[in-house]
């Protein structure tokens, strides 16, 4: 995910920067096919082609000098990531952010079924190294909405 993240933001510098490099190709042009007598023109013309030249001269500086950072990344370190997944979860500092992105991980996709016989949701959960597991979940009654008003209260 990091060498993605580096490679769309290196892919986007370097779209700016034949985007820059084509609007002072542009402006140079216009410059000189503008005529020499109009100097009021010539002028803007000229301006424009300038800020067009330092933008590329900005954009050259803002450049970084090292194109990719490997990281190297110990592939022992996952191997008992299954184990410590109890661990992982309950950890003290996790947050809820970290958990989310922790199951989007490990998670492909989730089916929802509906056995309206049994009166139960089905999920299929998907997990990345192609096991599935299944979750039967009791589907609520229309009259179990768990909004009602008790009996206590009524009878007051």
């Amino acid at each position: 995910m990091h060498r993605e993240q580096q490679e769309d933001q290196q892919r986007i510098r370097d779209l700016e920067m034949q985007q820059a490099h084509y609007e002072a190709s542009l402006a140079e042009r216009r410059y000189a096919a503008c005529d020499p007598d109009n100097r009021l023109i010539a002028a803007q013309l000229e301006k424009s082609w300038e800020a067009a030249l330092r933008r590329v001269r900005d954009l050259e500086t803002h450049q970084p000098t090292e194109r990719r950072s490997d990281i190297t990344v110990d592939p022992n370190a996952f191997t008992n990531l299954a184990e410590n997944l109890s661990a992982a979860w309950n950890a003290p500092g996790v947050t809820m952010r970290a958990r989310r992105q922790l199951l989007r991980t490990l998670i492909t996709d989730i089916i929802v079924d509906v056995d309206d016989d049994a009166r139960d949701v089905i999920l299929t959960i998907h997990w990345r190294g192609g096991q599935h597991s299944e979750l039967r979940v009791r589907k609520p009654r229309a009259e179990e909405h768990g909004c009602a008003t008790t009996e206590d209260a009524l009878a007051k």
